[in-house]
């Protein structure tokens, strides 16, 4: 992986995990190195990975912390061991286990529109502050810096989360607040909302660190398909026709008079008079097919086989199901892993401030349909095709494929000369010029490539369909 750093050659994540590119950028490393010498930088290509800057002891520790190095825990040892022995527990090789599923959203109108879905993520986790279980809750937030974009926040009071938490599509990383939370004198108690691969690593922490067991009470996840750079929120920004510099009050999900399924990005322009307006960007090129081709990709995130979050207490997701997608305000389901959470829900539908009803693990992982694939059996074709490269690749649950063929390999090869091809291409924009002329120039090679695949699988479905119906003659 190429950077602007260089980097000392210790027994530790810098070349265990960095440069092999396998970084997901979540700080914990850095945040929990017993001499401080790791920090959390963005490499050439705008990724969050920690950078050796003193004296490692090679301790091991950044390395048992780590999401995306072999330790003997994965998903599986770890949530076993948190909720195998809960009374009436279920469990699926999809999801994980579960207690209960729900789907639903917030009884009120006006917060469930001014939430990226219904709603009832942000409810729960005030829930959690009402009723005295955590004293603080840490989720991700805009941050005016437009070298970060996000950052984490503490927060303590409920009616604060209504207004901070948003949803994030690129990095943001854990050091600084992992430490406060570990050397915090006060003791308090943390509610932590993040992706699977950041929760993982705490839950690795605490293995390692018993402390934060006391201090973080619960793990609140979020389905994650894919993580991008920061040269993502860049690019869509650039696509509005301003600087990224003047960007700030960055949405990736907000609802516009009518959310008609597809997401909003917006952001408000410093060089305004006003910032109460905001600039909306609802380009098909600009955001959903950079989204679908994999542009910005972080390459951890081809080897992630964990949707659902299975080490978290509760893990929430979009309900992308035919009957719910219609609902303009947004659905949200839950799946509950920890009693006292499902708790917290069933005295708000009884109480009338949450919508939600029971709904069978089966429709669950059918929302999740397409993310299944991809950390399934497209995860079990990328691990054949790594191994056969040679490359070094953490041990996943996933068994890998026993053949590939030539088409897959291709499609492989494609997905990552794509994520690579379209990180070089805007780090060249940016050094270069405003706008995004040449963003565009360099990646005509791949959108031409990607029609003539469009077309090629088009013509092979009607091919074997043909076929299939003289066999059938």
């Amino acid at each position: 992986m190429s950077s602007s750093h260089k980097l000392t050659k210790y027994n530790n994540v810098n070349n265990l995990v960095v440069e092999r590119n396998l970084c997901v950028g979540c700080g914990t490393c850095a945040g929990l190195c017993p001499n401080e010498c790791l920090e959390m930088r963005f490499n050439s290509l705008k990724e969050y990975v920690p950078v050796c800057l003193g004296d490692c002891v090679e301790c091991g520790l950044c390395l048992d912390v780590c999401p995306f190095y072999n330790n003997k825990e994965n998903e599986d040892t770890i949530s076993a061991r948190e909720f195998k022995k809960i009374p009436d527990i279920n469990h699926t090789e999809e999801t994980g286990y579960y207690l209960k599923c729900y789907v639903g959203a917030v009884t009120s109108e006006s917060r469930r529109w001014s939430r990226s879905s219904g709603g009832i993520a942000s409810w729960v986790l005030s829930g959690l502050l009402k009723t005295r279980r955590v004293d603080r809750v840490v989720c991700v937030v805009q941050d005016d810096d437009p070298t970060r974009r996000f950052r984490f926040r503490v927060i303590e009071d409920p009616e604060d989360l209504w207004n901070a938490s948003t949803s994030c599509y690129q990095q943001v990383e854990f050091s600084e607040l992992l430490r406060n939370i570990l050397y915090d004198e006060d003791q308090v108690r943390y509610a932590i909302i993040a992706l699977p691969c950041v929760l993982k690593s705490l839950r690795l922490t605490m293995l390692k660190v018993p402390e934060l067991s006391e201090r973080v009470v619960f793990l609140a996840g979020l389905t994650c398909g894919q993580l991008k750079s920061r040269l993502f929120t860049d690019y869509l920004v650039r696509a509005s026709g301003i600087d990224e510099n003047q960007a700030c009050d960055v949405s990736f999900r907000e609802k516009i008079i009518k959310p008609d399924g597809m997401f909003h990005f917006t952001f408000s322009c410093k060089s305004r008079s006003s910032r109460k307006g905001k600039i909306l960007l609802h380009h098909f090129r600009d955001y959903h097919y950079a989204w679908d081709m994999g542009y910005f990709k972080i390459n951890a995130c081809n080897y992630c086989d964990d949707l659902f979050a299975e080490v978290a207490d509760v893990v929430f997701m979009d309900a992308w199901l035919p009957e719910y997608t219609c609902e303009e305000a947004g659905t949200n389901i839950v799946l509950v892993r920890n009693d006292a959470i499902n708790e917290i829900l069933r005295n708000g539908i009884e109480n009338g401030e949450v919508n939600l009803d029971n709904i069978p693990v089966s429709k669950v992982i059918s929302s999740q349909s397409g993310g299944l694939s991809n950390k399934g059996k497209e995860l079990a074709a990328r691990l054949t095709f790594a191994d056969n490269k040679g490359w070094e690749i953490p041990i996943k649950r996933v068994i890998p494929s026993r053949r590939i063929t030539i088409v897959k390999k291709f499609n492989i090869l494609f997905s990552i000369y794509i994520m690579n091809r379209s990180k070089q291409a805007m780090v060249e924009q940016i050094q270069s010029q405003p706008g995004l002329k040449v963003f565009y120039y360099r990646m005509i090679g791949v959108q031409f490539m990607d029609r003539c695949l469009l077309i090629m699988s088009k013509l092979l479905r009607i091919f074997f369909r043909t076929r299939g119906r003289e066999k059938s003659v």
